[in-house]
């Protein structure tokens, strides 16, 4: 049996680039990682400083 899961994708929303993916358990555990996890996450590297476009 498997255990159950989310696989987590973001996205930048001006570009649509990818800018990560991560499995998260189906859990109560499992969703404040996820949100941990989107709340640290990094600008994509189109919207960093310095970045030509």
């Amino acid at each position: 049996m498997l255990a159950r899961s989310h696989l987590c994708a973001m996205f930048a929303a001006c570009s649509g680039e990818l800018i990560d993916t991560k499995w998260f358990p189906a859990s109560s555990a499992g969703t404040s990682r996820a949100a941990d996890w989107a709340s640290r996450a990094p600008s994509p590297p189109s919207l960093r400083a310095g970045s030509k476009s």
